[in-house]
Parts: C-alpha cells; sequence; structure tokens
C-alpha cells in the first residue's frame, strides 16, 4: 500500500502537469478527466499505428501447429494471454461448438492466464484451440495472414483505460474482427462504424459462438469486411497518417 500510494501521487503530478496528455482514445480520455486529483491541463487523443517490423531480415516460416492453409475457419487472439483479456469466455465458446470442427482458435502469445487457459480448453487444447508461444513481430504477422479473422476482448470495464493495439495490426494484415468489448466503447463504435467486425459483450460466450458459427458458414461476408478492414488500415492506422498527427501536435507545443 504505501508503494503503491507513492506510485499514485507520482502519477498524479504527471498527468496535472502534462500539457497535453496524449491517451488513445475519448473513453481514456474521459477516465483521466474524472481523476480529480490528476486532470490535466488538456487532452488529445492520437492513436497507435499497426505494429512494425523492426527486424526487417527476419526469416522462418510459421510457427508449428499452424498450417498456412486450413480447411477450418480461423480466429487469433495475438498479444498478451492475461487476466485483463477475458480469453476464458472465448475458450468456453469453443467448447459450444466442439461437435462441428470447422472453427479453429490460435491463442498467440503468453501471460499469467495462460495456463489456466490450456487447462479450460481440455481435450481442445492442440486441436481447435492452440496456443501458439509468443514470435517475434515478423512471425505473428504471417500468422495472422494465414488466419481468417482478429480477436480482440478485454475484460469489463477495461476499455476506459486500454484500446488494444492488436486491432491496428489485424486490420492492417486484412482481417476482420471480432470484438467483445462494452458496446458504447470507442473501439466498439469504430469497428460498427467502419464496418470491418462484429462486436458482442464482454463474457458473452453464447454470442462469441454464434458469431464464430455464423462466419465460418459464411466466408464470403467475411472476405468483403477483409478488403475493407485493409482500407481503413491505410486511411486511419497508417504510419504517416498517425505521424503527421504527432507533427502537428510537437509544432503546436513548440509554437505555443
Amino acid at each position: 500500500p504505501a508503494v503503491f500510494s507513492l506510485l499514485r501521487r507520482v502519477d498524479a503530478l504527471s498527468c496535472r502537469t502534462a500539457d497535453p496528455m496524449i491517451v488513445l482514445s475519448d473513453d481514456m480520455a474521459a477516465a483521466v478527466a474524472e481523476r480529480p486529483d490528476s486532470s490535466p491541463r488538456s487532452t488529445r487523443v492520437i492513436n497507435n499505428f499497426a505494429l512494425p517490423n523492426y527486424n526487417r531480415r527476419e526469416s522462418g516460416g510459421l510457427p508449428e501447429g499452424v498450417k498456412p492453409i486450413s480447411d477450418r475457419f480461423r480466429i487469433v487472439f495475438a498479444g498478451n494471454l492475461g487476466r485483463f483479456q477475458g480469453l476464458e469466455a472465448v475458450v468456453d465458446a469453443m467448447h459450444e461448438l466442439r461437435g462441428r470442427g470447422d472453427v479453429e482458435l490460435i491463442l498467440l502469445g503468453e501471460g499469467t492466464a495462460a495456463a489456466d487457459l490450456r487447462h479450460r480448453a481440455g481435450p481442445l487444447a492442440g486441436d481447435t484451440v492452440r496456443f501458439v508461444p509468443h514470435q517475434p513481430v515478423g512471425v505473428a504477422r504471417r500468422v495472422m495472414q494465414a488466419c481468417d479473422a482478429g480477436l480482440v476482448t478485454l475484460t469489463p470495464g477495461i476499455y476506459r483505460y486500454a484500446y488494444p493495439s492488436k486491432t491496428m495490426t489485424y486490420l492492417r494484415e486484412g482481417l476482420p474482427l471480432v470484438v467483445a468489448v462494452e458496446p458504447g466503447s470507442s473501439l466498439a463504435s469504430f469497428i460498427q462504424e467502419r464496418g470491418v467486425g462484429v462486436t458482442v459483450s464482454p463474457r458473452d460466450v453464447s454470442a462469441l459462438a454464434a458469431v464464430f458459427s455464423e462466419w465460418a458458414r459464411n466466408p464470403g461476408a467475411v472476405r468483403h469486411m477483409s478488403s475493407r478492414a485493409g482500407r481503413v488500415a491505410a486511411q486511419v492506422f497508417a504510419e504517416d497518417v498517425v505521424l503527421d498527427h504527432w507533427s502537428g501536435l510537437l509544432s503546436e507545443v513548440i509554437s505555443s
């Protein structure tokens, strides 16, 4: 508690003296503004761009257990398998689909919840639920290219403090999104307005299973969203677009 109290005071001071503070979404800006001890002088929303591949000479194929082509509909979650991702509901949704066999979930990453998720997957692990350890960026993006949809999940309330950057990387690779987050969040609104995926409420197992099942049956609709995803990524989350926002902000700061 003493350490937390100290860090909270440091955090509040940093926020109060920021002018501007940069956040990733309107939800995050509202969350900061609601903290009376740390409201910044001004706030700007500038989101990230797709995760760059810093090692251009990186070689190698797909990780073990991931085939370049599959007759299954494949959904990938790439990132931290932690306690704020709410992936338990996703694994439970795969159990609801265990009689189908045409839907496959790839969990790419590591984290504190990984062992529990493997246990929860039970007999599905290694079959319709595949666990792939953390990979370099280039390899992770090749895994995305071998999949049909990207998954973004957050436990309830976390959308106010996070905007998963995997969203941009999925879109850049042309993946439509299944997003499990509160309907009123900035992330859910963006997905719906741009027509690049569907949203369900956090921890809604049946809704997730229904989306996976429907998309597996209707690949034409998924391909349509896939082509739109790439265009949205280029329009909103391309490096030059985002860096232009930063350049404009820095010019304002310097001139003032």
